[in-house]
């Protein structure tokens, strides 16, 4: 009863006050005209991003959606059936019992930064004893199940306030015990009530969105249901995508007998102009570095890395979201160790536990991943087993536990120049990947223009920036 009252009051009469505000903001601040405004559903927006952008909906076959985070408009999950142009809501978890808090909670007990830092928790989970684990895994199923009628999340506690329970939940508990049992409760609970709906419905194509589905080891375990024969995980699936899901939702809205454009790549951000890298070139040129202009630039930067060298990658459009792709990236041979190492050092300040990531040829993905259902993975979405090649030649980009990799699956069409790059470094190696991570300092957003590209070689340790056809290189 509490419950029902709280989404009760959040629904009908703090939603309406917090949407006034924004539309006053909206007024105020862009000079919108607010007839022009309208409000589209949270997880509408999720379930959208997924679906539309998926391109399943071309395929006029079955399709089912997932979404799942911590809460908006008072729901943390929804379940959808789709084919074609007809959509279906089934079913929808509010917040009350959110799975997405469990896991936010507790990432905030071990001290690190909730709805930020829970990739850590996830990174961490591996190196925990399983024994340990199971014990505590007890415990936390006890508060949190699946409702295989509803296909909705029950619990019995309200997750809202979830952390008055964890100081007595996780007393004595090692770090590492807690963040593999609730990585393990929500790989558990997703898996289950995914395969619930599976059951049901006679569908096996399947789209998600909403922040928990960030989680790429979540995304792996649903990929290995039988049922499953392709997936799309939308890409940097928290709120900042419900932007797209929004317009994909109006646009259902309007032309209720069409399908959109799918998303068929991320790089939709500012492309540095002329005049902003001639200004940024001037200024290396006058800190006393080498400004260069190879004759083939992506063959320079091939025969750097294949020598040892880490090199930050400035380029074309700048990518949306949480994962870098190739166009703000810092890259380095991924089957040296010691660059893990040195990357730390020089730029990125990592927890030790945490790993990088490897971009990999497609043509060559099955040399390194275990990928039998040949699951496409341009956006960083999909942790996968790696072989016995894959764990030597991706040595710095693989997981130091458990040899997954979250990779960044590169074919020409995604990225031409990227693409390129790999091929390039093949023919000089005889190795398939890369290691690519984030262009920034640690704390700091990707690099945007130039500017931002030069600060931040000034201020870390790297030695190598490419800007565009450029090459930049510190002295000495």
């Amino acid at each position: 009863m509490v419950n029902d009252t709280l989404t009760l009051f959040l629904n009908q009469f703090a939603a309406p006050v917090v949407r006034k505000e924004y539309l006053k903001l909206l007024q105020k601040h862009c000079g919108i005209d607010l007839a022009k405004v309208t409000f589209v559903g949270h997880h509408n927006a999720h379930f959208s991003t997924g679906y539309f952008g998926s391109g399943f909906g071309l395929t006029r076959e079955p399709v089912l959606g997932f979404t799942l985070d911590g809460g908006g408009d008072s729901i943390t999950s929804t379940v959808w059936y789709a084919k074609g142009v007809k959509i279906k809501p089934i079913s929808k978890t509010t917040f009350e019992t959110s799975l997405g808090y469990f896991y936010m909670y507790t990432t905030y007990y071990l001290g690190l930064k909730p709805v930020e830092d829970e990739y850590k928790l996830m990174g961490l989970a591996p190196y925990a004893p399983q024994h340990k684990v199971d014990k505590l895994l007890v415990k936390l199923q006890e508060l949190i199940r699946v409702d295989r009628k509803s296909l909705t999340f029950k619990s019995s506690i309200n997750t809202n306030i979830f952390y008055q329970y964890m100081p007595k939940l996780y007393k004595y508990e090692r770090f590492d015990v807690i963040a593999a049992a609730v990585q393990q409760l929500t790989e558990q609970k997703i898996y289950e009530w995914i395969e619930a709906a599976l059951s049901r419905y006679k569908a096996n194509l399947l789209v998600t969105g909403g922040g928990v589905f960030s989680n790429v080891k979540v995304n792996q375990k649903i990929l290995s249901n039988s049922k499953v024969k392709k997936a799309f995980f939308a890409p940097s699936p928290g709120d900042e995508t419900n932007s797209l899901g929004a317009c994909y939702w109006k646009f259902h809205q309007i032309f209720p007998k069409r399908i959109p454009k799918p998303i068929t790549n991320l790089y939709l951000g500012p492309r540095a102009s002329k005049e902003e890298i001639n200004k940024s070139l001037k200024k290396a040129q006058k800190l006393g570095f080498k400004v260069t202009k190879p004759m083939n630039i992506n063959d320079k930067i091939a025969k750097l890395l294949a020598k040892g060298g880490i090199v930050a990658r400035f380029t074309g459009k700048l990518e949306f979201g949480a994962r870098a792709l190739g166009n703000r990236s810092i890259l380095a041979d991924a089957s040296r160790l010691e660059v893990k190492d040195i990357l730390n050092k020089m730029i990125k300040s990592r927890d030790f536990w945490m790993p990088f990531a490897p971009a990999i040829l497609d043509t060559f993905k099955k040399k390194y991943l275990v990928n039998p259902k040949n699951i496409k993975s341009p956006f960083m979405m999909i942790a996968f087993d790696t072989t016995t090649e894959g764990v030597h030649d991706l040595a710095a980009a693989v997981h130091p536990y458990d040899k997954t990799a979250r990779a960044q699956i590169v074919s020409q069409a995604d990225n031409a120049e990227f693409w390129d790059l790999l091929k390039r470094f093949y023919k000089l190696t005889g190795k398939y990947g890369i290691l690519n991570t984030s262009f920034n300092l640690h704390g700091e957003p990707i690099v945007c223009t130039p500017r931002d590209a030069l600060n931040t070689l000034q201020r870390s340790g790297l030695k190598y920036l490419q800007i565009e056809d450029y090459l930049i290189e510190k002295n000495g």
